[in-house]
């Protein structure tokens, strides 16, 4: 059922609005040099990045769960200390005195992208995992995952999660992991990545999933091989919602278009579409706690991106009924009807 037209207002598109915000990230002239490739020769089977910042509560867990995988496959680990200024460099020290297969790499803290990037870049395995120093793997999650992968002509292979609470219980079901969203949890194969890397100094960086490697990519799936995700209350995803950094979930996107552009990547209607979703229900979702003036320039923004992209000339939705009303509330600059569209989208997931 379509929502009833609301009438559009006459609102003036200024993008740079975004800029006087503060925290927000600037708009990059070049975000991305498309010329990388996954560091040496494959000596493992798989490279396993951590990267890890302020986890001394955790990172025990963490290897804990990496070193007792059972599994055949050759590992190394990469542990990537982003500027931590707790125990975390003392703790890992001491697991990188006890297994040799482990590399721990120190640098100041520039965030979770370039901290992923930094153990890409040195990454010697055949296959790339990543995995989050408060999280955990299943004692058979990397055997469940190499095997499925391995066996198939698939890019990468997607797995499962379950929630768990600070102290490691689990909290939820296990879920399938959707072929967007986080790297965490699936296995790629190294050439994948040989052109990528995460966009650094912006937050929703795994943008790039979506974008780079969905579309181009294939996917097989091993439901039974499951990662353990930890809900912490003072995370990123915690509190994004109340920040103004969060309007880097539009940032993002226009980026991660340019790497789109820089790679020779087609634009067109799988990314149109992803696009109206980033800008539909889940941006909305992003900027939860902002004041209805800033949602306003953050919509305004998306609406211009959308209307100006030349790649996007033409393209209309081919999904039904909310999905359209939000796409027309982008192309028309109708802020109601956006509100409206995303608060029917987001309860009807």
């Amino acid at each position: 059922m379509r929502i009833n037209a609301v009438n559009a207002e006459p609102l003036a598109c200024d993008v740079d609005a975004l800029d006087e915000l503060s925290d927000i990230h600037p708009r990059s002239s070049s975000p991305f040099v498309p010329d990388y490739r996954v560091g040496g020769a494959s000596d493992y089977d798989l490279s396993l990045i951590v990267p890890c910042y302020n986890v001394e509560d955790y990172i025990d867990e963490c290897l804990t769960s990496i070193f007792g995988q059972e599994t055949h496959y050759s590992m190394e680990v990469i542990a990537v200390d982003d500027g931590s200024t707790d125990s975390t460099a003392d703790k890992l020290n001491q697991w990188k005195q006890r297994h040799d297969n482990l590399v721990v790499y120190r640098q100041k803290n520039a965030g979770l992208a370039a901290a992923r990037n930094t153990g890409l870049d040195h990454a010697r395995g055949s296959n790339i995992m990543f995995l989050d120093s408060d999280d955990m793997l299943a004692p058979n999650a990397v055997e469940l995952l190499m095997d499925t992968l391995t066996s198939s002509s698939a890019d990468y292979v997607s797995g499962s999660y379950v929630r768990v609470n600070e102290s490691g219980k689990p909290i939820s079901k296990p879920y399938q992991i959707g072929s967007c969203g986080m790297p965490w949890g699936r296995v790629y194969r190294a050439s994948v990545w040989d052109s990528l890397r995460f966009l650094e100094g912006y937050w929703f960086e795994d943008t790039l999933q979506a974008y780079c490697i969905v579309p181009f990519h294939r996917e097989t799936r091993q439901p039974l091989a499951q990662t353990r995700y930890r809900i912490r209350g003072n995370s990123i995803s915690h509190d994004s919602a109340r920040r103004n950094k969060s309007a880097d979930a539009y940032w993002v996107v226009e980026a991660t278009l340019e790497q789109c552009r820089m790679l020779g990547l087609p634009i067109g209607q799988t990314l149109y579409e992803q696009t109206i979703g980033q800008f539909g229900a889940l941006g909305a979702s992003r900027i939860d706690g902002w004041s209805e003036a800033n949602r306003r320039i953050f919509f305004l923004a998306c609406s211009n991106l959308i209307t100006t992209t030349t790649e996007f000339t033409g393209l209309t939705t081919k999904r039904a009924l909310v999905w359209r009303d939000m796409e027309l509330a982008l192309r028309t600059r109708n802020y109601r009807l956006w509100k409206l569209a995303c608060y029917f989208a987001y309860i009807g997931r």
